[in-house]
């Protein structure tokens, strides 16, 4: 009778320390789960100030050189410039398309969609309202179509939405 009682004692203490370890390994499972959560949000937090910034690097840039607002402007508008300033527009041009590219790339790495939608149309935006513009995408377009970015150039010219 000993012999059974203490295996079923055995049986039952077993039983017990499975079940604790169960509601251990889930409140585990929970804490993992919520620490992977926040350092998300940290890293989503981390991107979007770094997209901003990438944004805001071309503001910045004229900004910092004041005198390639006019050239910029002047050239958007489609208006004569010297060839030096056409040099210098053409790198604003190549400056802000592969920005807004770099922005794009990082907001669909933090799968900001609605987000990368409104830059990509802003951008086609920007090919549509300026002839110079749209001559200096048609000039970059081919560097990212060999880069395997074929959709992104369909997106900007108003192909089918990501």
């Amino acid at each position: 009778m000993k012999k059974i009682a203490f295996s079923q004692t055995i049986a039952v203490l077993a039983n017990v320390g499975i079940i604790a370890s169960i509601v251990f390994l889930s409140i585990e499972l929970s804490q993992n789960h919520t620490a992977i959560e926040e350092q998300n949000k940290l890293d989503r937090l981390t991107g979007r100030d770094a997209a901003g910034e990438t944004f805001n690097g071309f503001r910045k840039l004229l900004l910092e050189n004041p005198n390639l607002i006019p050239i910029w402007e002047r050239g958007f508008a489609g208006e004569t410039l010297t060839p030096g300033e056409q040099a210098q527009f053409r790198y604003l041009c190549e400056y802000r398309i592969w920005g807004q590219f770099n922005l794009l790339v990082r907001l669909d790495a933090l799968a900001l969609t609605s987000d990368v939608k409104e830059l990509t149309e802003n951008l086609g935006g920007q090919v549509k309202r300026s002839e110079s513009f749209r001559r200096c995408w048609d000039n970059a377009k081919g560097g990212f179509v060999a880069r395997g970015y074929e959709q992104f150039v369909r997106n900007v010219e108003g192909g089918d939405p990501k």
